[in-house]
């Protein structure tokens, strides 16, 4: 997670493209960890047969941030300033 904190305050303060995409493969890095983490997790915490349904839970979080998330930060770069999103 502190990973995706130094990108995205990396994305706040960039003053070029360069430095975005910098920002943008740091905070990328930790994202496949997490979920592999968090799957297996799951299958040590929840009881056998409910597996599959904890992680399509865990999985739903990312279709619900491109579903809201992402109309809510173009919102706000559309309002504001594209920095406004990483803020």
């Amino acid at each position: 997670m502190a990973l995706c904190a130094v990108g995205n305050a990396i994305f706040t303060f960039s003053s070029s493209y360069t430095m975005l995409m910098v920002g943008r493969l740091i905070s990328g890095f930790p994202h496949g960890a997490f979920f592999g983490v968090g799957a297996i997790m799951l299958t040590k915490v929840i009881r056998p047969g409910k597996v599959t349904a904890a992680v399509a839970g865990m999985v739903s979080g990312m279709t619900l941030a491109n579903l809201i998330g992402i109309p809510l930060g173009t919102l706000l770069s559309h309002e504001f300033s594209w920095r406004a999103t990483f803020y």
